[in-house]
């Protein structure tokens, strides 16, 4: 019995379909597993502590005059390229995972996003005054992002980024 082209081509296309599908799926896992597992998701805004935290470093980059890395971060936002983490390990603030070139996005540390300064000092940080904690704790956290906005946009070398 032959099958007809037809059949044959419409059957070459939904193995290729399924098998590209496939790949992605094990991209997404590979870097889900990269940063921690735990229920990684896209960082989203209408979530009220999401957008508390996210808010609040865009604001602080504002107010640096960093408005353009400010752009940068709402336009991954925007195109979903930017993640939570809540499983990320605490020596993390965030990080960059590209598999096969199929799936890159930023994952922020959930607990870095929501609070830097209980991700900075989790055990507490006595006699340093709280304002002074939450500043170096949100600059630290911007300069986490920027280390990674940084190889996304391609620089592979930790010396350079």
């Amino acid at each position: 019995m032959t099958i007809p082209l037809r059949q044959q081509l419409l059957l070459g296309a939904l193995l290729l379909v399924s098998t590209g599908v496939g790949i992605l799926r094990i991209a997404e896992a590979r870097n889900e597993a990269a940063v921690g597992g735990g229920g990684v998701r896209p960082l989203d805004v209408a979530r009220t502590q999401e957008r508390v935290g996210f808010g609040r470093i865009l604001a602080e980059l504002e107010r640096l005059g960093q408005g353009a890395f400010r752009d940068r971060l709402l336009a991954l936002q925007g195109r979903g390229a930017l993640w939570l983490a809540p499983g990320m390990p605490p020596h993390h603030w965030a990080l960059y995972v590209d598999s096969f070139g199929l799936v890159r996005r930023i994952y922020v540390r959930e607990q870095a996003l929501v609070s830097p300064e209980a991700h900075l000092f989790p055990d507490g940080a006595a006699g340093i005054p709280w304002a002074k904690q939450r500043a170096f704790a949100s600059i630290s956290l911007a300069g986490a992002l920027y280390h990674e906005l940084l190889h996304y946009d391609g620089i592979d070398a930790e010396s350079e980024a």
